[in-house]
C-alpha cells in the first residue's frame, strides 16, 4: 500500500492544475494504460467540474477493440462519460508522430473555450523526451506542463511524479490497466532510451530523473518569461524590436509563434524564415494556426485568411444595426456629423473586392489601391477587406478612408461604420 503523502501529493497535482485555471469541463485523455488511469482516478475524485474521458483507437494493434471495452468499463465504475474515438493512423513517415497527430486533432476539435484537457505525462516520459530531443540535436525542449489545444488548454499535471508512483496510485484504488506490447518494440527511438539506455544513465546517476526534471521546469520558467514579453507585443511587431542574434531571433519566433497559438514548428522551418528575413527575400511561414508575413519592415502574425467566394457580397448593414460576417463584424452606429469618417447613409451594402475602386472624395478620386497603401493595410487583407456601398456608390472602406470628408450637418443624424475583424492585427487606422 503506497503512504498517505504519495496519494495526497498526486491528487493535490491535480487540485492545484484545475484550481488554477477554473475551467467549465475537464477532458481527460485516456488510453487505458496506467498513466491516464492514474490521471482519470484523481480527476474522479477530487474535481469539482464536469469530467468526459476520450479514448483514441488508433486501430494499430490487433487488441485495439479490447482496449476500448477496457476503457469503457473503468470509466463506467467511476461514473465519467466517454467517447471512443476511431481514427485512421498515416502508414508513411514516422508511426508515432502520426499517431500523436491523430490523437491530438481528436483533442483539439473536443476542447472549447473555458476547458481544460488533462494529459497523463509523467516524470519518465519527460526523461525520454528531454533526451530524445537533444540526442536529435534539437536542443533541451522539455514537454510543456501546459499549452493550447482547440479553443482550450491542455495541461499534464503529473510531470512531478514517477510511472512506479503512479502504478502504486492505481493499485492502491484497486483498479487495473493495459499495457501496450509495441511499448516492448525498441525499434521506435522512445522504447528504446527507456529500455536501453535510461537504465543504463540511472545506474551511474542515481536521481537522473530529479535532475532532468528540475533543469526543465527552470527552461519552462524562462521560456514562459520570454513568452508573456512576446505576447504583450501583440500579433504585429517592428522589425526593429526583434533581437540581433540568431539564436536570440530563434527563440523569440518560436515564443511569437507560440503567444500565437501556433505550437510545434520545426528548428529547420524557423531557420529557414529567418534566413529569408536576413537577405531581404520575401520570408513567409506558414503553420496549421495562421502564417508569419513581413511587410514595410513589420513582422505580422495572420490568423488564416476568409476565402472571398465565401463571404456575403451584397448583405445589407442598416442603421444601429451589425452585421455578422465569417472573419468579423460590421457595425452602422450614430456619431457627431463633424467626425472625420461620418456618412449620412442609413443603409449600406457589403461588397468586396472586384479590382478597379475608387472613392470620390470631392472633385478627387482616390484609387482603392492608393488608399490601403496609406492606411498602412497589408496586401494579404485587402481582398477580404469589406466595402461599404450606397446604391452603386462606395461610400466607406471602414478603417480606411469615406468617399467624403464628413456628413452634411443638416441631413439629420450621422453614422459611421465600424469594422472589427476576427484577428487583431487586421485593424487598419482611420485616414480621414
Amino acid at each position: 500500500m503506497p503512504s498517505h503523502e504519495l496519494l495526497q501529493q498526486i491528487e493535490d497535482a491535480l487540485r492545484r492544475c484545475v484550481a488554477a485555471r477554473e475551467p467549465h469541463r475537464l477532458w481527460v485523455g485516456f488510453s487505458g494504460g496506467v498513466d491516464s488511469t492514474a490521471l482519470l482516478l484523481a480527476a474522479s475524485r477530487t474535481a469539482a467540474v464536469e469530467i468526459t474521458a476520450v479514448h483514441v483507437n488508433h486501430g494499430l494493434d490487433a487488441a485495439a477493440a479490447a482496449w476500448s471495452t477496457h476503457c469503457a468499463k473503468v470509466c463506467a465504475r467511476l461514473g465519467i462519460p466517454l467517447e471512443i474515438v476511431e481514427v485512421k493512423v498515416a502508414a508513411a513517415g514516422n508511426l508515432e508522430a502520426n499517431a500523436r497527430q491523430a490523437r491530438y486533432e481528436v483533442f483539439a476539435e473536443r476542447v472549447g473555450q473555458h476547458e481544460l484537457l488533462l494529459l497523463g505525462h509523467h516524470a519518465d516520459d519527460q526523461l525520454e523526451t528531454v533526451l530524445q530531443r537533444l540526442f536529435r540535436g534539437r536542443g533541451l525542449l522539455p514537454m510543456r506542463e501546459h499549452g493550447g489545444v482547440g479553443g482550450g488548454e491542455f495541461a499534464r499535471p503529473l510531470l512531478g511524479a514517477s510511472r512506479a508512483q503512479l502504478a502504486a496510485y492505481v493499485e492502491a484504488w484497486g483498479e487495473s490497466w493495459i499495457e501496450d506490447p509495441s511499448n516492448a518494440d525498441t525499434r521506435f527511438e522512445r522504447n528504446y532510451l527507456r529500455r536501453s539506455v535510461v537504465p543504463v544513465l540511472e545506474a551511474r546517476w542515481q536521481r537522473l530523473g530529479d535532475a532532468v526534471l528540475r533543469v526543465a521546469r527552470d527552461h519552462q520558467s524562462q521560456t514562459a518569461a520570454l513568452g508573456a514579453a512576446v505576447a504583450a507585443q501583440g500579433p504585429r511587431v517592428p522589425l526593429t524590436a526583434l533581437p540581433v542574434s540568431l539564436a536570440a531571433r530563434r527563440a523569440w519566433l518560436r515564443a511569437f509563434l507560440e503567444a500565437n497559438g501556433a505550437f510545434g514548428i520545426a528548428d529547420r522551418g524557423l531557420d529557414a524564415f529567418l534566413d529569408d528575413l536576413h537577405v531581404g527575400r520575401q520570408a513567409a511561414l506558414a503553420c496549421p494556426a495562421g502564417e508569419v508575413r513581413v511587410w514595410r519592415e513589420t513582422l505580422y502574425f495572420i490568423q488564416p485568411l476568409p476565402v472571398v467566394a465565401d463571404l456575403p457580397a451584397g448583405a445589407l448593414l442598416h442603421a444601429d444595426a451589425s452585421l455578422a460576417l465569417a472573419h468579423g463584424t460590421l457595425r452602422l452606429e450614430s456619431c457627431a456629423a463633424d467626425a472625420p469618417d461620418a456618412i449620412a447613409c442609413e443603409t449600406l451594402r457589403v461588397q468586396f473586392r472586384r479590382g478597379g475602386e475608387a472613392l470620390a472624395r470631392g472633385d478627387r478620386r482616390i484609387d482603392l489601391s492608393d488608399a490601403f497603401a496609406a492606411a498602412q493595410v497589408p496586401p494579404w487583407w485587402r481582398d477580404s477587406h469589406p466595402l461599404l456601398y450606397a446604391a452603386e456608390r462606395l461610400a466607406v472602406v471602414p478603417g480606411v478612408a469615406v468617399a467624403s470628408a464628413g456628413a452634411d450637418p443638416g441631413a439629420g443624424t450621422a453614422w459611421r461604420v465600424v469594422w472589427t475583424p476576427s484577428d487583431p492585427a487586421a485593424i487598419p487606422s482611420l485616414q480621414a
